[in-house]
């Protein structure tokens, strides 16, 4: 459970446009309920997620929220951005906390894809952009230069338990090198992935999604993974992205 005593510790690694740091009295209400349910299921010992049950015990992930509009969000992004390249070794990622309402499975993903399509139209280097279409199996949401797994949380998950996370939505941007071993250089291998799959079938009680894969697999593709299907049918639309540099939607 959630020391109650250290939450003034999870609050000075909030992010907000480039302010870093807030004091609980400055938090919207709904917030520390959110944070509180995500922080104890994270931190469960059986959580299939390991690293990042570890990185939010070694404090190493950073968060933000949405109480209303967007606008700040390009900011919040870049700020991470610039706090976690001091420290490339950590796994530093950035948890999103949307406010609580009723909502769909479907719109909570239309959500998701709506706040990527955002950050992309604000991102002043999205023209450098080297991988436009996300049906190329290397894509990748690209932010500042810096490519992100981003990874939707929702509580319309019902069957697929492991992403249902708290009350609202929230959105988990994982830098590609937070995938890579730091000592080694090596990117996370096979046996890792399997280990996370046998739990993933212990805290679910069914077989991991189909659409999930390996980044590099050509038969893999990354957007298939952000919002995941709570049937489990594979994803078979189109991307709801789409890049300025490529001009169009995948198929």
């Amino acid at each position: 459970m959630l020391d109650h005593a250290a939450t003034p510790s999870w609050t000075s690694r909030l992010i907000v446009g480039s302010r870093t740091g807030m004091t609980p009295d400055q938090l919207p209400r709904w917030l520390a309920d959110s944070y509180r349910v995500f922080h104890d299921r994270l931190t469960d010992e059986a959580y299939p997620c390991f690293f990042g049950t570890q990185a939010e015990r070694r404090r190493e992930l950073y968060y933000s929220f949405v109480d209303g509009n967007r606008d700040d969000l390009p900011g919040t992004l870049s700020t991470f951005i610039t706090l976690a390249d001091r420290h490339a070794q950590s796994r530093h990622n950035l948890a999103v906390f949307f406010k609580p309402r009723p909502a769909s499975h479907q719109e909570h993903r239309q959500e998701l894809w709506d706040t990527l399509q955002f950050l992309h139209d604000a991102d002043p280097e999205a023209s450098a952009q080297q991988i436009a279409d996300p049906s190329d199996y290397r894509w990748e949401f690209t932010f500042r230069g810096t490519s992100f797994f981003v990874v939707g949380l929702s509580p319309s998950y019902e069957r697929h338990r492991s992403r249902n996370m708290g009350p609202g939505l929230v959105l988990l941007f994982q830098p590609r090198r937070v995938f890579i071993d730091a000592r080694t250089g090596a990117p996370i291998d096979q046996r890792h992935r399997d280990v996370v799959r046998e739990r993933l079938r212990r805290w679910d009680g069914i077989e991991p999604h189909p659409d999930l894969g390996a980044y590099s697999d050509p038969a893999n593709l990354e957007w298939r993974q952000y919002f995941l299907s709570d049937d489990s049918m594979p994803e078979r639309g189109r991307c709801p992205f789409r890049s300025r540099a490529g001009g169009r939607r995948s198929e």
